[in-house]
C-alpha cells in the first residue's frame, strides 16, 4: 500500500547537551520545582536558575498535558 496522500511531519530539530564534566547525581534538594498548571503536580526540579529566559515544553506524565512554560531567571538574587 502506498500512501501518498500522508501527512508528513518537518524533521524536529534535536538537542544534544554540550559535553560537561559535572554531570551526576545530585544528592542536594533542587533550588525550586516546578508543577504543571493543569493538574498541579510536581513536573521538574531545577538545580540552577538560566541567565536568560528559556521556554520549557513538556509533556506531564500525570495528566498527559503538553505545556509550555517560560522558565526566566531570578532578579536580585546576586
Amino acid at each position: 500500500m502506498n500512501n501518498v496522500n500522508k501527512a508528513t511531519r518537518p524533521p524536529q530539530k534535536i538537542y544534544i547537551p554540550p559535553d560537561c564534566t559535572d554531570m551526576g547525581i545530585m544528592d542536594t534538594e533542587p533550588d525550586y520545582m516546578v508543577q504543571c498548571p493543569k493538574c498541579v503536580k510536581r513536573i521538574i526540579d531545577v538545580y540552577e536558575m538560566p541567565v536568560c529566559m528559556v521556554r520549557l515544553r513538556y509533556k506531564c506524565p500525570h495528566c498527559k498535558s503538553v505545556i509550555i512554560m517560560p522558565l526566566a531567571p531570578v532578579l536580585g538574587s546576586e
